[in-house]
């Protein structure tokens, strides 16, 4: 005669190379981790003095260019700001005008379009 199996044998016999994986697993979970070093930043240089409308925002700074009596290009308030044209547009026609309320006055030129803030009325 042989002996049968019943499942709860077998399910157990199952389960115990199971729960030593699992158990060497968890094991694994547990040993410390070294936390992680932050770089650091290099301060090799000291920093160099910067321009006194540097510190200003770059709105103020366009605006700055804008009042001068000739005006200025797009080219000139790229080169200052550091953003595309048609960003330097957009902070014309949206925060300039729109926003602040100020008269920008676009000329054409034989060396292209001027920009500049009209004097009030």
């Amino acid at each position: 005669m042989t002996k049968k199996s019943t499942p709860s044998t077998a399910a157990a016999a199952a389960a115990a190379p199971a729960a030593g994986k699992r158990k060497a697993a968890a094991s694994n979970l547990k040993t410390p981790i070294a936390p992680r070093k932050l770089a650091s930043k290099s301060t090799s240089k000291p920093p160099a003095p910067s321009a006194p409308e540097a510190t200003l925002p770059k709105k103020d700074q366009l605006i700055a260019l804008l009042k001068s009596p000739a005006g200025t290009t797009i080219d000139a308030m790229t080169a200052l700001t550091g953003w595309q044209a048609h960003t330097v547009r957009g902070v014309i026609s949206a925060v300039l005008r729109k926003k602040l309320g100020l008269t920008v006055v676009c000329e054409k030129t034989s060396q292209g379009h001027r920009y500049k803030i009209a004097a009030a009325a």
